[in-house]
């Protein structure tokens, strides 16, 4: 899902530009925060304390919860392209809730970041239709992959019985 459309938009390791995957996942965070650091001029950045090699979306996440700039303006980003592209899903599906699950879910609930997410959304969408649903963290929490796969597994393996 392309969230955006910039000449400046980051290369997403599918080999386009401003995916949702290279702005909000574990990985798009790690890379934006190395990017940012090669960049220099973070001076007080607790990130920029770090090894590179220790930089990853969990220390960008601990950073922002100590209320670390760099860190802070990493997650708006991750932010503002979730509320983007849950828009997306929101115009299309028009569904009663959307749960996200993951580790990045996991550190957006620590520090509080999903009711921006959601006013995001609403503040983007199209008609008060599309303003009627829940936004809310999977109670199965990081583990989410691991038990939908397991249960894949269990439905296939129940046809063949």
């Amino acid at each position: 899902t392309l969230v955006d459309t910039s000449d400046s938009a980051l290369e997403c390791q599918c080999g386009s530009r401003g995916c949702l995957e290279a702005m909000a996942s574990g990985t798009g965070i790690e890379r934006i925060a190395w990017q940012k650091l090669a960049l220099g001029g973070f001076p007080g950045s607790r990130l920029a304390s770090l090894d590179i090699n220790s930089v990853d979306s969990e220390a960008v996440f601990d950073a922002a919860e100590k209320k670390d700039p760099l860190a802070m303006s990493i997650l708006d980003g991750a932010v503002s392209a979730l509320a983007v592209g849950l828009t997306n899903v929101v115009h299309l599906f028009n569904p009663d809730m959307i749960v996200l699950g993951g580790g990045v879910t996991d550190g957006l609930v620590k520090l509080d970041l999903l009711p921006r997410i959601h006013q995001q959304i609403l503040d983007r969408a199209m008609s008060e239709l599309h303003k009627d649903f829940q936004l809310t963290p999977a109670r199965l929490g990081d583990s989410v992959g691991l038990v939908g796969a397991a249960a894949l597994v269990w439905d296939q393996l129940g046809e063949g019985h």
